[in-house]
């Protein structure tokens, strides 16, 4: 993708971004009013985990693309994915009893809060409560390119999806899905708190390139760091591994001081000392380097014991679900149709002549077929 096109891209996405906010909320208001469904607090984890699922499907069966801004090839998903989590918070604000509260000003607020970008002071907590400021049509528009730019970066330029093809789909479903529950769970915690509108307006006084810049870049050289040290791990520097490593060391931005570094400690084989926790500053770029990391432990095709103990050991320090490793490792995302699930899960039907299987976005359990010459899946006809 020649730059001219990135830049078209980016643009692109920073334009769509700023118009989902005013879809979401009338999409959202429409439909509650179409369907007068009633929610509360008690059905709040099934609205993050619905939202996470679907974002999960989502992620899984996009086509992907190798190289620096594959994530900008796929620019229907990535409005996807964010619209789900935009609607998830409105959600939650209802859930709540928040719902007059719930417009554009609180939603890129907590959005952006959500993402790692609570900075700016647009929703900030002041005491016990949570208090939005207004944003003119400009701010707003620097705001959805630092929003615009933190989806990319926690997508396009983190190597989870820079190198896809070498990783799986496993690890961006299951980043979709962990970067929705955070942004869920951060949207409880403000939303949960006395809101107050203020007739105060957010100054234009920051810089959104900086901003996205900074989120961009700050964590790489640990996250080289931290490969290193799982390169050695098992005692063996395996072909496949280090050129994985050396392909993304070649196309990360770091200083040339920092990669001669690194280089030499694998040459010779000198361990980091990493405080992984300061990964735990943003989820989404947390799940992002885990899935990092898993990938490279899979590159010579098994999962040494010393390496699975690093991973877990770094797993319990950034407090990531139990089963991250083993989700991260055999998830296998398939598509039929409109239905998208996890084959790992499919159980036999009672009749034994087709699969169940249970559909990400939707929940519903489906049957399915497995051609065992191609082993592509299709739906279960009787008959």
């Amino acid at each position: 993708m020649e730059k001219a096109e990135v830049e078209e891209k980016k643009d692109l996405l920073n334009e769509k971004i700023m118009g989902l906010f005013d879809n979401v909320i009338e999409e959202r208001v429409s439909h509650y009013k179409e369907n007068k469904e009633e929610i509360t607090i008690s059905n709040v984890e099934n609205i993050i985990s619905r939202y996470s699922y679907m974002n999960a499907g989502i992620a899984g069966v996009a086509s992907l693309v190798p190289g620096p801004w594959g994530m900008l090839a796929v620019i229907p998903e990535v409005i996807a994915i964010s619209r789900n989590q935009l609607a998830m918070i409105y959600d939650i604000g209802k859930a709540h009893g928040k719902e007059k509260f719930m417009n554009k000003d609180l939603m890129i607020g907590i959005f952006l809060g959500g993402v790692g970008a609570n900075a700016i002071g647009l929703a900030m907590m002041h005491g016990s409560k949570l208090v939005v400021k207004r944003a003119s049509l400009r701010v707003m528009q620097k705001l959805a390119i630092i929003a615009g730019g933190k989806i990319t970066q926690s997508a396009a330029k983190s190597t989870v999806a820079k190198w896809l093809p070498l990783i799986g789909t496993a690890a961006l479903a299951y980043w979709a899905k962990f970067s929705t529950d955070k942004l869920g769970e951060y949207a409880v915690n403000m939303l949960n708190k006395e809101i107050e509108i203020s007739d105060e307006e957010l100054q234009d006084d920051f810089d959104d390139v900086a901003i996205v810049e900074t989120l961009t870049n700050s964590l790489d050289e640990l996250k080289m760091q931290s490969m290193v040290n799982l390169l050695l791990a098992d005692n063996e520097i395996h072909e496949k591994e280090l050129a994985y490593l050396k392909t993304i060391l070649e196309n990360i931005d770091l200083s040339k001081e920092s990669k001669e570094t690194i280089l030499h400690a694998i040459k010779t084989k000198s361990l980091f000392k990493v405080d992984y926790k300061s990964f735990k500053e943003d989820s989404s770029t947390e799940i992002a380097f885990f899935a990092d990391m898993v990938a490279l432990a899979k590159r010579d095709g098994k999962l040494h014991p010393n390496e699975k103990k690093l991973l877990q050991s770094i797993s319990n320090e950034l407090e990531l679900p139990e089963n991250v490793i083993d989700d991260l490792l055999i998830a296998n995302i398939q598509k039929v149709g409109k239905i998208i699930f996890d084959s790992n899960n499919a159980v036999d039907s009672e009749s034994g002549d087709h699969l169940i299987v249970k559909d990400l976005i939707s929940g519903k359990d489906y049957g399915v077929v497995r051609d065992p010459k191609t082993g592509k899946y299709d739906y279960y006809r009787k008959g």
